[in-house]
């Protein structure tokens, strides 16, 4: 029998094109006061639109806690943090044009888009955005944590899509 792709679904229609992209972050410390955790960005004359297709995330602390985590639209960037490794989920495959980074530095969150909530002790909370979430170029969303008491750690993933 010849190798033929097997196409289950849109997902997989796209990530054997090479279009669909991933990256990750963790960030340690979040308190009681709202913070930065991540920023993803679809740059300047990407050529690209970019649609948020998943967003997962886990709160990993040994005493029973929560974190609020939100994501806004038009932040005002001061200071995009430390880059984080994107990728593409078709092993081999090109690099694509969204950037993310970890710990960014903002004097306004923006417009509040969506908030989540995930406890301690629980399995990932994955949040199918269905490709509702937009990105033209020269956009961004900014994600913040919330936590209900110090020193907890937020860990969490993207996955979009550009066409």
């Amino acid at each position: 029998m010849a190798d033929v792709p097997i196409y289950v679904n849109e997902d997989s229609n796209l990530a054997e094109a090479g279009k669909v992209f991933t990256t990750n972050f963790e960030v340690s410390s979040i308190g009681t006061t709202e913070i930065p955790v991540a920023l993803f960005r679809n740059p300047s004359g990407s050529g690209k639109t970019v649609q948020l297709i998943r967003f997962s995330f886990s709160n990993f602390h040994t005493v029973t806690s929560f974190i609020r985590v939100r994501a806004y639209v038009a932040p005002t960037v001061t200071s995009d943090g430390t880059g984080l490794t994107e990728g593409c989920t078709r092993i081999g495959g090109a690099a694509g044009v969204a950037v993310a980074f970890s710990s960014p530095t903002v004097s306004a969150n923006g417009t509040r888009i969506a908030q989540w909530l995930t406890p301690s002790f629980a399995t990932p909370v994955f949040v199918n955005l269905d490709y509702l979430f937009i990105l033209d170029p020269n956009t961004q969303i900014l994600i913040t944590a919330q936590a209900d008491g110090t020193s907890r750690i937020l860990a969490g993933s993207l996955i979009w899509t550009e066409v």
